[in-house]
């Protein structure tokens, strides 16, 4: 959670002038719950600023009093630059593998995405050694299961590919994990890792065979991970994103997490639509949801050209489906939140339909992983 101080004495001219504006920008950012005062002699000496009034996130000083007090413009700037430099990055990609046709076209993929923004890739597969086994033989010997993986994890990423990959392995841009534990449960840790930024894996779909990963344990690891994930459908191949929807209502109209939007949108000079899923035809009820979006997106992003739309259906993967369909959507970008057991079983998510569905690749945020 960032936490935002604004150092200096009360009743203070200078300090005062501070705090208005620096509310201000806090509002238009919809921060404004986020600030902390620091008025104590004592507690001003640790922080070791060099003049106050000062601002500060973290443990970074952003401004200090000096010649001038800080307008409007130069708070917000200097709140944003944090922001954006500390926002999640997508150059540590963790592309998990049972050697499956999906999870091959999820590793191309992931390597094309990777050779796209100069990232890196890691290759991880986990397997337990009680249902494991060697040419049909169950195996207790962790050693050779390991040494037996590795031998598959090599052909894995040797064989058949594109141009655009093979460029990434030229470039000692892939190393392989090997874990002995059960699938779902090692990628989850591995979400939890400093240098994992990102997760790319297959889903299979509802319909398909769901292999010993890429079918339910996806839908498991992509509401439990502590990092994005990036869901690849069968046969989805990646040719830039040109046009990103991210599916908006009142708990993903976050500060933050459309700081988030608006930074990957950056990255790949995308086009983002923001699109409302309502079951009611109430054009007044849907105006207010776009406006809200709307009010709060071009706060936090103004030189970003984005779309507005309500689309109405009974089942939001339906209505969400029907849109990429028809607006050219390379990406689908939605927000969930970690829930306990209790939770899960009364809330009626709808990642989960949106894993087994989409056609589209699918990116998913956790709320309670990004501050606001």
């Amino acid at each position: 959670m960032n936490k935002i101080k604004l150092i200096g004495i009360r009743g203070d001219k200078n300090y005062e002038s501070w705090r208005t504006t620096t509310r201000q920008v806090l509002k238009d950012l919809n921060l404004q719950n986020k600030l902390e005062e620091v008025n104590k002699v004592d507690a001003i000496v640790d922080f070791q600023v060099s003049a106050v009034p000062a601002l500060m996130i973290n443990d970074t000083i952003l401004l200090e009093q000096n010649n001038h007090i800080p307008d409007t413009h130069e708070i917000k700037n200097s709140i944003l630059n944090y922001l954006n430099q500390h926002t999640q990055k997508m150059q540590n990609i963790v592309i998990p593998t049972d050697f499956s046709k999906t999870a091959h076209n999820a590793y191309l993929y992931g390597c094309d995405l990777a050779e796209y923004i100069g990232g890196q890739v890691k290759v991880m597969h986990a397997c337990y050694p009680s249902v494991d086994s060697l040419n049909g033989i169950n195996t207790p010997n962790i050693e050779e299961l390991k040494a037996y993986k590795n031998d598959q994890l090599d052909a894995f990423i040797q064989n058949d590919h594109p141009t655009s990959v093979e460029s990434v392995i030229e470039k000692n841009m892939v190393e392989k994990i090997i874990k002995i534990g059960f699938p779902k449960d090692e990628i989850i840790k591995i979400s939890e890792a400093k240098d994992t930024d990102m997760i790319v894996m297959g889903t299979t779909g509802k319909g398909g065979v769901l292999d010993k990963i890429f079918g339910s344990v996806s839908s498991d690891v992509a509401m439990k991970a502590h990092c994005p994930i990036w869901l690849v459908p069968p046969n989805a191949q990646f040719d830039g994103i040109k046009n990103i929807l991210y599916a908006g209502n009142y708990e993903s109209a976050n500060g933050r997490m459309l700081r988030e939007v608006s930074e990957i949108a950056k990255k790949f000079e995308a086009n983002i639509h923001m699109v409302h899923v309502s079951k009611k035809k109430s054009h007044e009820e849907n105006k207010i949801q776009e406006l809200v979006l709307e009010k709060l997106f071009n706060k936090i992003a103004p030189d970003l050209d984005f779309e507005m739309a309500t689309v109405v259906s009974e089942k939001v993967w339906e209505g969400l489906d029907r849109y990429t369909s028809k607006n050219n959507i390379d990406l689908m970008v939605i927000v969930t939140r970690h829930r306990n057991f209790f939770d899960s079983i009364r809330h009626k998510s709808i990642t989960k339909d949106m894993i087994f569905h989409t056609k589209t690749p699918l990116l998913i945020l956790h709320l309670d992983d990004i501050a606001s």
